[in-house]
């Protein structure tokens, strides 16, 4: 399944149905292999795992076991739109708990929200369609760096520090250290490109953090980044993520064919995507068992440019991915650079000090002892 910049296709097309439990899940042992598996050949196997997932008819999970001396890989592929990080967290732990012979707690239904039908494009102000459909797709300046693969990346750190100015200040202003970020974010990519854009953002549906279990609780959606939104700061911002809850229901598809009519032309939902990865840590704890966690990178960059960031009681460490075939080095290095000095040094955003509400691939290596 390749997903890309224009968030159409297979994912955007889905609809809500119930899949039998055998074609929900593709689980397979493979043949063992002579020699321990390299990591670069782990990252081949994950993305190879990842593009059997297929969220219109299944499997919705890829599992795999690649036997190698002394133990074995074992790789989940799955997709965003059907399992979210607290989800991934539940079902790692979960199947920690069967391999150490314990039983599972009751499994709380999630077939009634499948069962309920979606909010239609009717509940979207018709002033905030015209609004996203005027932002329109980015121009990327012409490449004139030789095409590097399909994939570059340079990390983000916010240091406990800054961590802490910034949860300061979105004390002072009623919001959350994310709202914080996404404002400073949408600044300084609508400074480097001097133009408007549509950008992604991630919210979950989880109505409690505590709700263990593996349905789709994030969307990703588009607000306009503007001359209105970066004028009026963090308010633009609280006010962009406000309209959004008002469609967070409403088919992708079918805001896609509003904006488009509204439009005239064909374009995608969004280019840039920022994503603030706030889930319980994952585990998988057996006894007797030694697990390594290997870190991979993908192969293939799903939009542009996209903004990954893991907070922790140490501040917060991601990274800036970008895709090489449309974007110039040099303009992904300026996006970087002005990123880590407004994150790190700037002030970030504007806004009335006042109370508001809060917003709110994994491979293991185990081997036997």
């Amino acid at each position: 399944m390749e997903v890309r910049q224009d968030f159409t296709g297979e994912i955007s097309r889905a609809r809500h149905r119930l899949i039998p439990v055998e074609e929900a899940l593709g689980f397979s042992v493979l043949e063992s292999a002579a020699s321990r598996i390299e990591d670069d050949a782990v990252r081949e196997l994950t993305a190879a795992a990842e593009r059997r997932v297929n969220v219109s008819e299944g499997p919705l999970i890829v599992v795999e076991v690649h036997p190698e001396p002394g133990g074995a890989v074992l790789i989940f592929g799955l997709c965003h739109t059907t399992i979210d990080g607290t989800g991934l967290s539940t079902l790692l732990e979960e199947v920690a708990a069967l391999l150490s012979y314990q039983e599972l707690p009751p499994a709380p239904s999630y077939h009634e929200r499948l069962r309920q039908s979606p909010t239609t494009i009717d509940v979207v102000d018709p002033a905030w369609l015209r609004r996203l459909s005027r932002a329109r797709p980015i121009t990327w300046p012409e490449k004139t760096d030789p095409d590097d693969g399909s994939f570059a990346f340079l990390p983000i750190t916010i240091t406990a520090d800054r961590m802490a100015v910034l949860r300061d200040r979105s004390r002072r202003l009623g919001v959350t250290r994310f709202v914080v970020v996404l404002d400073t974010f949408a600044r300084v990519v609508h400074d480097v490109l001097a133009q408007d854009f549509r950008l992604g953002v991630c919210l979950s549906g989880r109505t409690q953090a505590t709700i263990r279990s593996l349905g789709n609780h994030v969307r990703a959606l588009p607000i306009p980044v503007d001359d209105e939104c970066v004028q009026e700061g963090i308010d633009g911002v609280l006010s962009s993520l406000s309209s959004l809850r008002a469609y967070s229901d409403v088919p992708h598809q079918d805001l896609e064919q509003a904006c488009v009519r509204l439009s005239g032309s064909q374009q995608p939902l969004f280019q840039v995507l920022i994503v603030w990865q706030n889930f319980p840590p994952w585990n998988l704890r057996v006894p007797g068992v030694e697990v390594e966690s290997v870190a991979l990178f993908p192969l293939q960059a799903m939009f542009d440019v996209t903004l990954e960031l893991f907070p922790n009681d140490h501040g917060a460490q991601g990274w800036l991915e970008w895709d090489p075939r449309v974007v110039p080095a040099d303009v992904a290095a300026k996006l970087h650079a002005d990123l880590e000095a407004a994150l790190q040094y700037g002030a970030c955003g504007g806004g009335v000090d006042q109370p508001r509400p809060d917003l709110v691939p994994v491979v293991s290596r185990g081997s036997a002892t």
